[in-house]
């Protein structure tokens, strides 16, 4: 009891501190507007009250934000830290998009470098939030400003026609933020969509004035503002990623480099764990791409899931030379330890070379709680059928998201296909759906959320890759 109401009151020191530093944020946000606005601090003296109503409806989209994520986050423990991300970048955004459209044009805003970030980073759903935010703190300090100095005017009209065209590009962005993303295809389409988008700021400027010279400027200065954007968070996301230690796919397909130290300690140490672990992370990325999932952590969790078996490689048959097998000189129930003991070791090993936590997770949930069968059979032929199954299986936990199932399923389908290369499609079709049925027997894939439409759809793409690998070649010696 005294330990929930420690923790309670953890929480409420916490919420404490939040909504301090979000007024405080809101507070200078207000003042950064007012000096920018006037390019002065008569402001202060003559326009006070405007900056604190300005200051009262900045901390009121915040705070909003903040009591979202709050009462919507699974987790508390990782809620500050993609706060901290969200924030950070919603600050930065606003007073870039004050500086660009006060020194530079209104047209210019780059509002998207927010919904980017945060989409790259957090979650698109969140990308779009941080998007509205920012939208809606540039126009309210804009128009309360204006209003309370100039009384209203036209630079209102042109900030809300810029920020409109940054809207739309930066949700035709967002639909480019998808699980199959790359820098370049994020960079050179962010600039794509900017060349289009302008045309929408020209078209807008005409509401203005038919003058063909602010006319060009509106489709200039609009370039300008996605020409930033792209600048911003080029600049920015890999800060981000090193600060807050975010695995992004950026980061995911680097991971993937076979150039990697551990990787190149697999190969060397484990050849055969490490060929095993390449065609895996080829089948889960296939996979993972069928049924909507990433396939860039699926590719990572493949190449990695093994990695436990550096502790003790001969131990495992992918990397015997078939003239010694250790196991030859242990109980099946100690061959049978060793084998399960690399989940736990990978898991170990991935975390302490820095990798992401969800890639370890998957090396030690892939075998779930599976039987080791051939050395429980074993023992139970030594035993007469008097053996428990318990210090046979693995010790799980069961796939707790749909990569590890994947992962799961072409570990145990690569090995069988290549002990055994099926002869057909048939033959194929018949070991994955064996494979899988066998794993659903077992009961492996409750606390998944895998459905049987995705498993249908694991089968199909692995019914079309697999042959792919195992493709028979031709023997140029007879030529």
């Amino acid at each position: 009891m005294k330990k929930i109401n420690d923790l309670q009151a953890n929480l409420v020191y916490k919420n404490i501190l939040v909504s301090t530093v979000l007024l405080l944020a809101s507070v200078c946000l207000a003042c950064i507007f007012a000096i920018l606005f006037t390019s002065g601090i008569q402001v202060f003296v003559t326009d006070y009250m405007a900056i604190i109503i300005l200051a009262l409806c900045n901390f009121g989209i915040l705070i909003t934000m903040y009591g979202y994520f709050y009462y919507q986050a699974a987790s508390t423990v990782k809620i500050f830290k993609n706060l901290s991300i969200l924030f950070t970048v919603i600050v930065f955004t606003v007073i870039l998009s004050a500086v660009c459209m006060i020194y530079l044009s209104p047209y210019a805003v780059p509002l998207a470098i927010s919904a980017i970030i945060v989409a790259l980073l957090i979650s698109r759903t969140i990308g779009f939030i941080a998007n509205l935010a920012t939208t809606l703190l540039v126009l309210m300090g804009v128009g309360i400003l204006d209003f309370a100095v100039n009384g209203g005017s036209v630079f209102f009209l042109e900030v809300f026609f810029g920020c409109s065209v940054s809207i739309l590009a930066t949700y035709s962005i967002m639909f480019m933020t998808n699980k199959n993303y790359s820098r370049f295809k994020l960079i050179y389409g962010s600039l794509l969509v900017g060349v289009v988008v302008a045309f929408i700021a020209m078209m807008l400027s005409l509401i203005i004035s038919l003058d063909w010279r602010y006319f060009l400027l509106a489709y200039a200065y609009s370039l300008v503002g996605t020409v930033i954007t792209v600048g911003g968070f080029s600049i920015l996301i890999p800060f981000y990623e090193e600060v807050f230690d975010v695995w992004t796919n950026f980061r995911l397909a680097e991971a993937c480099s076979m150039s990697r130290p551990l990787l190149r300690k697999l190969a060397d140490n484990a050849p055969g764990t490490f060929s095993h672990c390449v065609v895996v992370s080829n089948l889960a990325e296939s996979c993972a791409i069928a049924i909507g999932e990433n396939p860039n952590l699926a590719k990572a969790a493949g190449l990695y899931h093994d990695v436990g078996k550096l502790m003790n490689p001969e131990y495992f048959v992918e990397n015997q030379d078939g003239k010694y097998n250790p196991h030859d000189d242990l109980i099946p129930k100690h061959s049978s330890r060793m084998i399960i003991s690399h989940g736990n070791a990978g898991y170990e090993i991935i975390i302490k070379n820095h990798l992401p936590e969800e890639i370890a997770i998957v090396a030690k949930e892939h075998h779930g709680t599976t039987l080791t069968a051939y050395f429980y059979n074993v023992a139970k032929d030594i035993t007469a059928g008097k053996i428990d199954e318990t210090g046979f299986r693995y010790d799980g936990p069961k796939p707790s998201s749909k990569i590890s199932a994947i992962v799961m399923i072409c570990d145990v389908v690569e090995a069988t296909t290549r002990a055994k290369q099926p002869d057909n499609a048939e033959e194929l079709r018949r070991i994955i759906d064996n494979v899988i049925d066998a794993k659903i027997k077992d009961d492996q894939f409750s606390e998944s959320e895998i459905t049987f439409a995705d498993l249908d759809e694991i089968k199909v793409a692995m019914t079309k890759v697999i042959p792919s690998i195992y493709h028979k070649r031709i023997d140029y010696q007879k030529n």
